[in-house]
């Protein structure tokens, strides 16, 4: 087994084809590369067989007796059990319309007959791939769904104290109807020195390796507020820290009759404080039961209250109270946390869905989502919006001529350079299809398009790939149809579509290597 083939042993393919040539030749090529095969010639038999056991991924051809391929895919996508296995079609099909119609009844990818070991090979392994990326984040988003749960759950068993219940429901409905750091912050240093009635309230962030800051502060009137200035390194001495992250609560009646460090003790004089109660915030974003030591505890930060201008006795139920609290500000940091992670999953998991794998720009599905919303924007603003659909011109001779991995690296090449000359942040280019790929033009008209065209067609005399099987230039040219419209409510996004598709085919038609304007 070649090592840039190698794959992950076991997966379970189905190949469907009613040629059996085709059958066992795909059979044995496979399995010599370490995956359990099924095979089958009948479209009614795949379908059983995906019954009894779902494949990781399903090679399936299109012409067969009993079921065509497009019927098997269309049946196994409206299937809730299998829509999300990967159906590659591999075919003797060639044209365009097969190949849309392929991947409009939910294939992910296309292989051409007669095909070439390495492609099918290269083109399953990264499926393969792809799919167990999607699993993975499924996973891991279902995990972290499973950890706010039981946060959430955790957070309830807190309210022990009808009394405290009602003293902290403000705060911690407050707390909970928001993921967001700041406003968690700003809600808790706000909300508990009104319930305290203290002269500030603040949350102080602990770091590593420097003094830490003030990330939030309540103040009351008449009361100087801190974050304006720089905090002196001695205001948390390091030698609190493992004290603090054993949960140990700071209590100070009087700081002239405390027995703290005379530095620190001058520190709080100069910051205008009579009486301190510090209570510590441990957070554990790796998950364990409330109340049990971890080695992973962090010391997230502190909630601090002052009173300024006298002394004071914090009592034992406001410290309680305060406790309490500071508990349900480290769920939120967590579920915060926990929110951000799984919105950053959302993201990797929705760009792998929308990405073509070889060409690394957007797919089909990208293309359809977007266009459709510039679609609506254009028809709410009543401004043009330019289509481009363009081919590479003669690509079936070049990957006779050159191979297949070569005519990846043509289409990958051509991919980036349609992406570089695609400059306007609201402009998409898409991979359409095979060697056809579709440039989106919000606010332009159909000069602005035939511009961009001619650009491209610059830069791909310049980029100069070789093609000595093309039968109108030395090196890759495309042949372009461009479609313009101001969108209207009696009109169809799939229309101007079509009449790119219309302008592409009059451009092949003339010669190709050029570009053709759909005039209605």
């Amino acid at each position: 087994m070649s090592p840039q083939l190698a794959q992950t042993t076991y997966s379970n393919i189905l190949i469907v084809d009613d040629t059996l040539e085709n059958l066992q030749l795909l059979a044995s090529m496979l399995t010599t590369e370490g995956y359990l095969v099924r095979k089958t010639t009948s479209g009614k038999m795949a379908l059983k067989f995906v019954e009894v056991m779902l494949p990781d991924l399903i090679l399936l051809d299109i012409n067969m007796p009993d079921l065509n391929g497009y019927q098997i895919c269309k049946q196994l996508k409206n299937s809730p059990k299998s829509c999300d296995i990967p159906v590659v079609f591999i075919s003797a099909l060639d044209r365009l319309g097969n190949k849309v119609q392929a991947f409009e009844v939910g294939g992910v990818d296309y292989i051409t007959k007669p095909f070439q070991e390495q492609e099918v090979l290269i083109r399953v392994r990264n499926q393969l791939l792809i799919q167990q990326q999607k699993q993975k984040l499924i996973e891991q988003n279902q995990l972290l769904q499973a950890e706010i749960v039981g946060r959430q759950q955790a957070e309830l068993n807190l309210k022990k104290q009808i009394e405290r219940e009602k003293l902290l429901a403000g705060v911690i409905q407050h707390i909970r109807q928001s993921l967001d750091l700041d406003e968690i912050l700003l809600t808790t240093v706000t909300e508990a020195r009104q319930i305290l009635q203290s002269d500030r309230a603040l949350i102080y962030k602990a770091e590593p390796d420097t003094a830490g800051t003030i990330v939030s502060e309540s103040d009351a009137p008449n009361v100087v507020n801190l974050q304006q200035y720089t905090l002196p390194e001695d205001i948390f001495p390091r030698s609190h820290h493992d004290l603090y992250l054993q949960g140990r609560i700071r209590s100070v009646v009087d700081i002239d009759q405390d027995h703290m460090a005379a530095c620190l003790i001058d520190t709080l004089k100069w910051l205008g404080v009579k009486s301190k109660l510090v209570v510590p915030i441990v957070t554990n974003f790796h998950g364990h039961s409330e109340n049990q030591v971890s080695s992973q505890d962090e010391l997230w930060g502190l909630l601090v209250f002052h009173q300024c201008f006298a002394a004071r006795e914090w009592e034992q139920s406001e410290i309680e109270l305060i406790q309490q609290l500071a508990n349900q500000v480290a769920i939120a940091l967590q579920q915060s946390h926990l929110y951000q992670q799984l919105q950053k999953a959302n993201q990797e998991l929705e760009k792998i869905a929308i990405t073509d794998p070889l060409t690394h720009i957007v797919n089909r599905r990208g293309f359809d989502q977007y266009f459709h919303k510039e679609w609506q924007r254009m028809l709410r603003e009543q401004n043009p919006i330019s289509l481009i659909l363009c081919d590479i011109d003669y690509f079936k001779n070049y990957n006779d001529t050159y191979g297949h991995p070569a005519g990846d690296r043509c289409l990958f090449q051509v991919a980036g350079l349609l992406r570089c000359q695609v400059k306007r942040p609201a402009d998409m280019v898409a991979r359409y299809g095979g060697e056809e790929f579709v440039i989106i033009l919000p606010n332009t008209n159909e000069a602005g398009a035939s511009q961009i065209v001619e650009d491209i067609r610059q830069e791909l005399t310049t980029l100069n790939i070789h093609h000595g099987n093309s039968k109108v230039a030395d090196y890759v040219t495309l042949s372009f149809g461009i479609a313009c419209t101001i969108p209207q409510a009696s009109e169809l996004p799939q229309e101007l579509i079509d009449r790119a598709d219309q302008a592409l085919y009059q451009a092949k038609e003339h010669g190709r290597n050029r570009q053709w304007i759909f005039q209605v």
